[in-house]
């Protein structure tokens, strides 16, 4: 069982038919004599007088192979196909291989994490938070500082911005304190 319902093909159907005419049409030229032949071609608009007999076609043939023979030929010569050799190949690769390692021995090593703080960033940081009145990020950036260079917190710039963080923390103590003081 086919999957589809089988629809003729107008394509073939149009060939069987032309194929089918011109066969009519051969045996009906094979059928005429000369005249019966002359008149169909009269009645199909051609002059019969006009056209190119067999042995014309086939002298003209015969003169086209003549010309073809006398002229002369080119010789052709087959070319070798070049072949590379292994060692080229090894070559080219270990160029390649050297450029890689150039190329990568010039970058250095990798840089993995971060770069280190700077501890001259970590203070301007700092006494800028201090400005802002932030003292928790204040004392933080001061101490990451310290801890990197202990000898930049001789800075009076630095050494005041400690001062003022001392005393707002007692200030905020002292604050604390008076609210716990107080009755409810």
């Amino acid at each position: 069982m086919s999957s589809e319902t089988e629809k003729p093909d107008p394509a073939r159907g149009w060939l069987f038919v032309e194929k089918l005419l011109a066969n009519e049409e051969t045996d009906e030229v094979d059928a005429m004599d000369d005249e019966g032949l002359a008149v169909a071609l009269r009645a199909r608009g051609r002059d019969p007088d006009k056209l190119t007999s067999v042995d014309d076609l086939m002298a003209r043939a015969a003169a086209i192979v003549e010309r073809e023979a006398a002229r002369p030929r080119a010789i052709v010569v087959p070319l070798r196909p070049r072949r590379v050799r292994w060692q080229s190949w090894l070559a080219v690769a270990s160029l390649g291989v050297l450029g890689v390692f150039v190329v990568k021995m010039g970058q250095g090593p990798d840089r993995v994490g971060a770069a280190p703080p700077d501890p001259h960033g970590l203070r301007v940081e700092g006494v800028r938070a201090c400005i802002d009145r932030k003292w928790d990020l204040c004392e933080q950036r001061l101490d990451a500082a310290r801890a990197l260079d202990p000898a930049g917190d001789s800075d009076p710039t630095i050494e005041e911005a400690r001062r003022e963080i001392a005393e707002a923390r007692k200030v905020m103590q002292e604050r604390e304190e008076k609210l716990h003081e107080q009755p409810p």
